[in-house]
């Protein structure tokens, strides 16, 4: 069991040009590098969002592609509102308490900076009548 983690930082700040994949790919890097983990013994990788972003809506598998990790680990979204870190965490040692895996990356990622904004169904019909 080991951890690693990016910076915390406000919003809009230092590395606001980073999105929540890069910044996932880039605790799971440094954790894998930290533990010298043999990527084939990754079972399973977790991660928690929520700022999803709609063009790569599963984060966990963005990840596993960006780190060129073997394209046979299964890669998991979660997003539960805050919750969806320690929800990443908890499937994880599930899996390994009920023996379904042996090696399982869990944790969140998220960048509130580069997150998609919604905008209200009416707005673009105004838009275009004034435009």
């Amino acid at each position: 069991v080991d951890g690693a983690r990016t910076p915390f930082v406000k919003s809009f700040g230092a590395i606001m040009k980073n999105n929540a994949i890069s910044l996932g790919a880039a605790a799971v890097k440094g954790l894998v590098a930290k533990t010298k983990i043999d990527p084939n013994a990754i079972d399973q990788l977790i991660m928690g969002n929520v700022v999803v972003n709609s063009n790569a809506p599963n984060l966990a598998r963005e990840i596993i592609i960006d780190l060129m990790l073997p394209s046979n680990i299964p890669g998991t979204t979660v997003s539960i509102a805050c919750l969806s870190g320690l929800e990443a965490i908890y499937q994880g040692i599930c899996q390994v308490e009920h023996g379904d895996a042996s090696v399982v990356v869990a944790g969140g990622s998220d960048s509130l900076s580069s997150g998609q904004m919604s905008l209200p169904g009416n707005l673009p019909l105004a838009l275009g009548k004034y435009s």
